[in-house]
């Protein structure tokens, strides 16, 4: 699925800032090699339906397995291991004639890093054969199974064998954890960093399965229509305390919602929920909703934060058209499309708006691959469009009571006429502060 950083960031699906983001809701890893594997993870979506459906087969097994995770394997034990390859030692060479004592008095330095290092050496190892042997028994996820015979495949050398039996390395004479880190250091040394490799996509995907089972999401379904489609009830946005779930079904009748409502009733969230909510199930990810249904979509575009860009002398307005153009230019490929749009030409005055907005809704209705979120203040033009085909109309409800308001965040059939912007400055004491002076 396409993207680009304008979309991600719109979306706040990774931190720009002090704002907390999906990743970093998403984000259990164990180590630093898991947290970067995770990044890339959620960076890349994945390329078709068959990949979706296997990824959610390996974190629903790794779900199941979750309670019995061996944590042995810590950021600083990968740490160790790391700078164990990074460090200059000398070779312990393991001979009957050459002893650890005569090892640690020609070289005690190298002596007492590799003793270090050999304990967290036998813990990633001994942790990588307890993840291995939890895993493997998953029919249903071929590329796991893969993975797993691989690193068994990987830890059967004869020097690793008392890998297999003991528990740990305390007890071991010194000469034998010298001669485990050695063998790591050398011999072993390609085979340990492609086993690296191995567990930071381990705990990416313990992660992944972790915040799953924790914000209580659920696996979508995607099918294989060849009409645009997508469904989901009670969705929420997975970074809102106690929100207002949304249900919604969109798809080739009605592949155009118009979304109006007040500012601050709810409109720029219900659109990120949804892309958010599309986005990491096309990373395999369940979602924040109890059902959703939907198509494999080729991209996703957004046009929700337009900022103008002085040293190049573009307005805000001249941004805004660009970004609809490149939208449009996207979505002309083929497959389908996703386009979230928070409030058209906001840039220039309401005349102006109207009827650039109107211009813009008439050629994207025109583009049935296609499903379209589009919020606006101007319900005018939403009046203008109200017997069109292929329009889904829905509000944010406002409840007026006397001079005061209250949202309801709730999503509703049809137009929003509320006009509130006075009444929020009113509320907010600047005009009191303004009269005082």
């Amino acid at each position: 699925m396409q993207t680009d950083q304008t979309t991600l960031t719109d979306l706040g699906l990774f931190s720009t800032g002090a704002d907390p983001s999906i990743f970093d809701l998403i984000n259990h890893t164990d180590t630093h090699n898991g947290r970067e594997k995770l990044r890339a993870l959620l960076q890349k979506p994945l390329p078709n339906k068959a990949a979706i459906e296997e990824t959610q087969r390996i974190l629903q097994h790794i779900q199941t397995c979750l309670p019995y995770w061996d944590r042995r394997i810590t950021n600083g034990t990968i740490k160790v291991v790391e700078s164990m390859y990074e460090a200059s030692t000398s070779r312990f060479q393991k001979k009957e004639t050459i002893g650890s004592g005569f090892f640690r008095v020609l070289h005690a330095g190298d002596h007492s890093l590799l003793l270090f290092s050999a304990t967290h050496v036998f813990d990633f190892l001994k942790g990588m054969l307890a993840l291995t042997n939890l895993l493997i028994n998953s029919d249903d996820t071929t590329q796991l199974k893969t993975y797993c015979d691989e690193i068994r495949a990987l830890l059967q050398d004869q020097a690793l064998s008392l890998l297999h039996t003991d528990d740990t390395c305390d007890q071991w004479k010194e000469k034998e954890r010298l001669a485990l880190a050695d063998f790591c250091r050398y011999p072993f040394r390609n085979r340990m960093f492609r086993l690296l490799e191995l567990h930071a996509l381990l705990d990416a995907w313990q992660s992944m399965a972790m915040a799953g089972s924790r914000l209580s999401f659920h696996y979508p379904t995607f099918t294989t229509s060849e009409k645009p489609l997508l469904t989901f009830n009670h969705l929420r946005h997975p970074l809102i305390n106690q929100p207002v779930p949304y249900d919604l079904t969109m798809d080739e009748q009605q592949h155009f919602l118009f979304l109006t409502g007040a500012n601050m009733a709810g409109k720029s969230t219900f659109i990120k929920s949804i892309g958010v909510a599309v986005y990491l199930a096309h990373c395999g990810m369940p979602v924040p909703a109890e059902q959703m249904t939907l198509v494999y979509f080729r991209g996703i575009v957004s046009n929700i934060h337009i900022q103008d860009n002085i040293t190049a002398g573009e307005s805000f307005f001249f941004n805004e058209v660009q970004r609809i153009k490149t939208t449009v230019e996207h979505i002309q490929q083929e497959g389908h499309w996703l386009v979230l749009i928070d409030e058209l030409f906001k840039g220039t005055n309401m005349d102006d708006a109207m009827k650039c907005s109107a211009a813009i809704v008439d050629g994207l209705l025109g583009i049935p691959n296609a499903l379209f979120v589009l919020s606006t203040h101007l319900y005018e033009l939403g009046i203008q469009f109200e017997h069109k085909p292929g329009l889904l109309f829905r509000y944010f409800e406002t409840l007026m009571i006397k001079d005061d308001f209250r949202f309801t965040y709730l999503l509703r059939e049809g137009i929003c006429r509320d006009r509130i912007g006075f009444m929020i400055l009113k509320k907010s004491g600047l005009l009191d502060i303004l009269r005082s002076r």
